[in-house]
C-alpha cells in the first residue's frame, strides 16, 4: 500500500511540473543534434548555480552516460528530437531534473 501511495504522489508531482519533457528538449536541441561535448559546453556557459552541474552528473554519470544510453536511440553519439521521441518513457526524467537542465541549458 505504501508503495502505491509513494508512486501516486511521485506521479502527481511530476504531472504538476511546469516544464514538460518536450518543452525541455525543444529548447535544448533546437532542431539540431547535440553530442556529449556540446552538452558539456552548453552546461558550462549557462549554469547559474554551482550545484546544478554536479546534481545532473550525479544522476547521469560521467559524460552524461545514462542520458545517452537511455535517449540516443540510433547510438550515433548525438541526441536529436527524433531520438528523444523514439526513446519514449525510457528517456523521461524527474521534474527537478528537467527544471535544472532548463536552467543550465536554455537562456
Amino acid at each position: 500500500m505504501r508503495a502505491f501511495i509513494i508512486l501516486f504522489i511521485a506521479t502527481c508531482v511530476n504531472a504538476l511540473c511546469s516544464i514538460s519533457h518536450q518543452e525541455l528538449w525543444d529548447c535544448v536541441l533546437k532542431e539540431k543534434c547535440v553530442n556529449v561535448y556540446q552538452l558539456h559546453s552548453m552546461s558550462m556557459q549557462h549554469a547559474k548555480n554551482a550545484l546544478q552541474r554536479p546534481y545532473i552528473m550525479a544522476i547521469e554519470g560521467p559524460k552524461y552516460r545514462r542520458l545517452f544510453e537511455d535517449c540516443d536511440v540510433n547510438k550515433d553519439g548525438c541526441l536529436d528530437l527524433e531520438d528523444i521521441e523514439k526513446a519514449g518513457d525510457k528517456c523521461q526524467r524527474s521534474c527537478m531534473w528537467r527544471t535544472t537542465m532548463k536552467s543550465m541549458l536554455c537562456h
